[in-house]
């Protein structure tokens, strides 16, 4: 995935020695090491679901065969052991890629800021026009850091099953209560993940209609319509010059297909297991395979699912206050 080239070199505030590209560069390593990870994982636990089966088997048959089963085992536990050593990779280098998208973010956000009060004062249409494709190509590289909503750290079936009005000991009703309390925080951040994300989106459809102005073609089907650059110039402000690689924008179109492609997935299954109809809840089934939502699509689909979730919200705040027996 090699998503990220420079823009602009600069040293984050407060990070001494890295730089920007430094930074990007680590993100695309990553998210190749977690791909990687991931598919190793799954396949470990492919084959320890094989051996387990064959545990069971074993176990259950009529003449049992002590050294395959005590053999099994023993492998069972390596794989065991291999898939923790690999889980905790993944967890490891997932907190390294939160945290430099994090950085990413407010760096980009700052960037586009700051190119905001230049076009203000900028002097002739070619500098506004180079200033507007740097605040376009930013606002597309923080699409991509844009943080993703987490998948549910909570047992829907298990909230439907507390009554707290029928809960007499008061060290359980304690318990139960963080549960929902808990349920309510993995909510509030996915919102807030979610109400970032409308918020980019917006602005990214803004800048795409300005984007009109210097590009006589921008590709309709993309989320952020990343175009080719006409006009390679440098700020003679700053110095800041813009990247003119072509690939670029394959890769950043790619990459965003992929995220858009992760809120799909988790947002419909949290749907799914909070208990609302995913496929009534929109005119057409998005994120399907080979048909990449639109901006606008996105933007409604991220909208609906964050509505979705605060109903549910309201019905823990509900259950937590006895409302809901």
């Amino acid at each position: 995935m090699r998503l990220f080239y420079i823009i602009f070199i600069c040293y984050f505030s407060g990070v001494i020695g890295q730089t920007v590209v430094e930074k990007e560069n680590r993100f695309d390593q990553l998210q190749d090491d977690l791909a990687l990870l991931q598919v190793k994982v799954d396949s470990l636990n492919t084959s320890l679901n094989t051996i387990l089966n064959e545990i069971d088997q074993g176990k259950s048959a009529a003449q049992k065969d002590l050294k395959k089963i005590a053999g099994l085992m023993a492998d069972g536990l390596t794989l065991s052991k291999a898939i923790e050593t690999n889980q905790e990779q993944i967890y490891q280098k997932s907190s390294e890629l939160s945290k430099i998208k994090r950085d990413l973010s407010e760096f980009y956000t700052e960037e586009i800021a700051k190119n905001k009060d230049r076009l203000a004062k900028a002097n002739s249409e070619q500098e506004k026009e180079n200033i507007e494709q740097q605040i376009f190509l930013l606002a597309g590289k923080r699409l991509i850091v844009s943080p993703v909503i987490s998948g549910l750290k909570f047992n829907p079936e298990k909230i439907k099953q507390i009554n707290l009005s029928q809960v007499d000991n008061e060290e359980e009703k304690t318990i139960l209560k963080n549960y929902i309390e808990n349920a309510i925080a993995n909510i509030d951040s996915n919102i807030s993940v979610l109400d970032l994300k409308e918020s980019e989106l917006e602005e990214s459809q803004k800048l795409q209609e300005k984007a009109d102005l210097f590009v006589d073609d921008v590709a309709n089907s993309r989320i952020v319509g990343v175009y080719e650059e006409k006009n390679y110039a440098s700020s003679a402000e700053t110095g800041e010059k813009l990247d003119n690689d072509p690939g670029f924008y394959d890769r950043n179109n790619t990459e965003i297909a992929a995220n858009q492609n992760s809120d799909y997935t988790i947002l419909r299954r949290q749907m799914q297991e909070l208990g609302f109809s995913f496929d009534d809840a929109f005119d057409r089934n998005p994120g399907l395979v080979g048909i990449p939502m639109t901006e606008e699509e996105y933007l409604q689909f991220i909208k609906k699912g964050k509505d979705f979730l605060k109903q549910y919200r309201n019905q823990l705040v509900k259950k937590l206050s006895n409302e809901i027996k």
